[in-house]
Parts: structure tokens; sequence; C-alpha cells
């Protein structure tokens, strides 16, 4: 059995027969062949030698040892047999009864890439796993999720639409932490902690940054001390509480940084039809971890308000932008049509930004806010709707919708007017820098006499109303719509993974094949020897035994003559 040595048949195994679902659906998009299976008919890929399917030998004929390949088949057929067994008897609840289905073959999934999952493999099967169990994990939300480079102004726009600080306004970096808004009938909030394989690649990241702020400020803290404490600990929830708030968001103290979620609720929200903001990390963020969580929240969010400087649209947001059009729903009709003709492959659509709003944040930081603003919108709109850009559909008139001025540090100041400070150098929620707006706009300084038209300056009511208008009423057809494209994006890259996988894999094993053609063929002329050798063998012992006959022969004539010799000399 020593030839079999070098073409490892646990690893064809564990490429070839461990990989496909209940198991349908994968193996009729891309290895079907002309090999068919005596066992179940399946017609497998030319190259393999086990049925994908059931686990049967397809040929034994390059096999000499044939008990070997039968012990192989006994186990791929119980392997498949677990594997079928444990999709079949996969139950998950969906949270709305028109997706059950779709989360019952996703559930499925999920069980064939773990078993696929090798310690070798890529990192595409993880992150295909974390689409899985964030889309496993979804409930009826409707989330809209606030993203930007850091500095955008989107923390600050976020409290300026609740009217209150909730959302964390420090420019610095803080840790990867979503925090969501939502309406509760008790105020309260709920805290989420990393578990230990998000806190572990987090610190990798960290590592990695030269100068990181984030460790030093870790450890002058002495965060480490209370790490066990909070690291893969359960969620918690406490009431509404500006001081308790800060104590896990803010950063002068050591708990901010094990908190992955904050979770707000509150009577005051603005929305109660399972409307939720999220406020993400900054897509700039030098920790690469950060920046990941705020691209992954892309995919999972409704709809997305993209915070970006008004004077600071470079190439690099606009990719943000860009990036963001291609992860959101299509629009109802393209659904529709798609979901009549389920071989029709989302990449062949065209993907629909009607959810996607690009916000110029700080508009009042212009000099001539009115004027200036039209140009750059003008400049902004024809980046969106230039050649470069059409297979995103973005128009003249969405460009003209979903392309909006806010001001949200005027807004906030506003609707906090009365508890301002006449001079905050930290964040510049004051009275002083109200002033000067309001100087700035109508040539004085009368802050109270226009309070209402700085607030209508700011534009932060047209956020209110592109919400109502776009997304209020269609809450519920909106998540059902988003249940579906990303199942069929999280479909499709699995199917893109396991085909890369197994053009790999095939190329691995033709190339084993050789070397067991050859080992065979060398084994064959090894034999031919041993059989060249067996016959000489076979020469010499018969010219032996000739010999010894001969010599026995001339012995016992020798005996007698010597005998004969012996009885003449007595007499």
């Amino acid at each position: 059995m020593a030839f079999f040595d070098k073409f490892n048949f646990d690893e064809l195994k564990e490429q070839h027969n461990k990989i496909f679902e209940n198991i349908n659906d994968f193996l009729d998009t891309f290895i079907k062949g002309t090999q068919t299976c005596q066992g179940c008919n399946f017609a497998n890929n030319d190259n393999v030698l086990f049925c994908a399917k059931c686990g049967s030998i397809l040929s034994s004929k390059d096999f000499s040892d044939t008990n070997f390949l039968q012990n192989i088949e006994n186990e791929n057929k119980e392997w498949v047999k677990t594997l079928q067994d444990s999709i079949n008897n996969t139950q998950i609840n969906a949270p709305l009864q028109k997706v059950q289905d779709k989360f019952n073959k996703m559930a499925k999934i999920k069980i064939l890439l773990e078993k696929y999952k090798r310690i070798d493999s890529n990192n595409k099967i993880n992150e295909c796993l974390d689409e899985i169990n964030d889309f496993l994990t979804r409930d009826t939300s409707f989330q809209i999720a606030f993203v930007g480079t850091i500095n955008a102004g989107k923390s600050t726009l976020i409290n300026a639409i609740l009217k209150k600080i909730y959302a964390s306004m420090n420019v610095t970096p803080e840790t990867a932490v979503l925090s969501k808004f939502r309406y509760g009938k008790d105020d309260k909030i709920t805290i989420r902690f990393y578990n230990k394989s998000e806190w572990d690649e987090l610190w990798s990241d960290v590592n990695n940054v030269t100068d990181s702020l984030f460790k030093k400020e870790y450890e002058e803290l002495n965060a480490e001390s209370i790490k066990p404490q909070y690291v893969g600990a359960s969620p918690i929830e406490i009431p509404l509480n500006d001081e308790k708030l800060k104590q896990y968001t803010s950063r002068i103290y050591p708990i901010h940084y094990f908190v992955k979620e904050v979770e707000i609720a509150f009577k005051d929200f603005p929305y109660d039809k399972n409307i939720i903001f999220v406020d993400t990390p900054g897509l700039k963020d030098p920790v690469k971890y950060r920046s990941n969580v705020t691209k992954r929240y892309i995919k999972r969010a409704n709809a997305v308000f993209v915070c970006v400087h008004v004077n600071s649209l470079n190439e690099s947001e606009m990719k943000v932008v860009k990036e963001v059009f291609r992860n959101l729903s299509l629009s109802s009709k393209e659904l529709q049509e798609m979901l009549k003709n389920e071989s029709y492959r989302l990449k062949n659509i065209k993907e629909s930004p009607d959810k996607v709003y690009v916000l110029g944040t700080q508009y009042d930081t212009l000099n001539n806010p009115k004027l200036e603003w039209e140009k750059q919108k003008a400049e902004w709109s024809k980046y969106f709707i230039s050649q470069d850009s059409k297979e995103q559909g973005y128009t003249q008139e969405l460009a003209k919708r979903n392309i909006i001025p806010v001001a949200g540090l005027v807004a906030l100041a506003c609707e906090l007017y009365n508890e301002l400070p006449q001079k905050d150098d930290k964040y510049h929620l004051d009275k002083e820098s109200l002033e000067n707006v309001c100087f700035k706009l109508y040539r004085n300084a009368d802050i109270e006499s226009n309070l209402a038209n700085l607030l209508t300056f700011s534009n932060v009511g047209e956020i209110h109303t592109r919400i109502n208008e776009d997304m209020y009423e269609s809450v519920e057809d909106s998540i059902i719509s988003d249940f579906e494209i990303s199942y069929r994006n999280i479909y499709n890259d699995v199917l893109n993974l396991l085909e890369n996988e197994l053009q790999g894999d095939f190329k691995a094993f033709q190339t084993s094949k050789k070397d067991l053609d050859s080992i065979n063929e060398q084994r064959n002329i090894y034999k031919q020897e041993i059989q060249s050798l067996e016959k000489e063998k076979q020469n010499i012992e018969s010219s032996l035994a000739r010999f010894e006959n001969t010599a026995n022969e001339a012995l016992s004539d020798l005996a007698m003559s010597i005998n004969s010799i012996v009885e003449k000399l007595k007499d």
C-alpha cells in the first residue's frame, strides 16, 4: 500500500466530496459532466474519482487495490449521509414568513461551507460565512446607515436629527462600535461586547498600525486589566442615562474598548416603524477592522446616507459612494423581473441607487453657501451620471433629489440653543459659533430672531422628508426586497467561491492523477523487474538443482569407486 502515500485520498475526499448541499443546487450549477454514477445517476465532472452526490466510486480501472477504494467509498457514503441528514434536519425561524424559504436555504448553505472549510482555505470562505451569519441574524428592522470618512460630521448630523446628543462627536477615531438608535416604549441602552475571535482580529489590526493612538491610550488607561470581564461577556441592558452612556462609549473610560455595539431605544425617536439609525465607524480608519465593520454594514443597510465634507469629495470618497451603490437593493420592478427568471444572474441586472443619499456635510463652512453649493452639486452630479458611472443607473433626477447639503452642527445648536455655552473650543457647539453663521447668512448676529431661518438653512428637515416620502410607507416591502437581494448576492458569492476553489482542486487532482499514473507505471516496471528476477532465481535454482543432482550422482559414483578399491585392498 506504500505506493498510495503520495496520492492523498483523504485530501481528495475533503476537496471533492465534502462540499455540496442537499446537494443539488450547487451540483447542478457548475460541476455536471458526462461521468454518470451507477449508484444515483448523477452526472459528475469527468475528473473526479467519487460521485459528489452519493460518494460512490465512479471508476476503479486505474486502481489495482480495489479493497482500498472500497473502504474509501464506504467512508464517503457515510460522510454524505451525515451531511445530508444535517442539512435536512436544519430548522430556522425567519423574521417574516415570506422569506422563510430563503432562510432555510441559507442555513443549508452555511452547513455546506462549514463542512468545506479547510485549515488552509483562503479568507473568502470566512467572508462568505460572515455574510451568511449576518443574513441569518437579521430582524425586520429597516436600517439606515450613516457612513463616511472620519470627521465627515455624520455623528453630529444624527444628533441633529434626534435633537439631542446621543452619538459620539469626538473627532478622534473611537473603537469599532456601531451605535444604533431606535424607538422604544422604555428609554434604555443595550450594550453588546466583542467575543474573543472578534477582539483578536481587532487587536491584530491595531498591532499593524504604526504609532497607534488606539494602543497608546489603551495602555495608558490600563484597559488590559479589565479585558477578561468584558471580552465574550453577555449583552447588558441599562436605563438610558447620559453618564451611563458615556461609560460605555467615551474614550476616557477603558470599558469602551470592548464594546462592539450600542443600541439606544427611546420614546422620542422620530420614527416607530422598525426604522433604525446606525452610526458606523469611519471608512478611512487606520485600523482595518474598524473600516471593515462599516464596509460589511453597507451590505446590511436598507438605505445609506453617505456623509462627505462639502469641500472634500475626492476619488476616495467617490469610491465609497460607488461601493454603496453596488450593495443596496434593486428597485421593486427589477426585483420582480429577476424573480420571474431564477436563472437571471444578479450581475446582469443594473443596480439601483434609489436608497443612496450623498450628503454634503458642514454646509455652513462655505463662504457663500447657496451659491457655492450649486456649483459643487453640479460637479458631484456630473461624476455620478458620467459614462463611467452609467451602470449605476444614476440620473439627473436622482442627483437633484439625493445629493443634499446639510449643516448638522447648526441644526443641533439651534435645537439646544438654551443649553449652549458661550464658547466651546472642542466641538464648537456654542453660541459664538452660531452667531458667526448667523452673521454670515443674514448680516446680523441676532440668533433668536433668526432661529427658524437657521434651522431651515441647516436643511436637516430634508432628511426627514426623504425618509418619510421614500422609505416610511414601504418599510416592509423594502425589507422583503432586501432579503431577496441579499440572499442572491450571497448565493452568487458562494457559487463563485466554489467554482474558483474547485478549479484549483480539479487542477490539483489532475496533477495527482498524473503522479498516480507515474507511480503505477513505475510499479509495473518494478513488477516486471521482480518477475524477471524471479525467473532468473528460478533458473538459478533449477541450475543449482541440476548441479546438486549431478554432484550427488558424481559423489555416489565416487563413493562406490572408493568402496570397490577398499574391498580389493582387503583381499
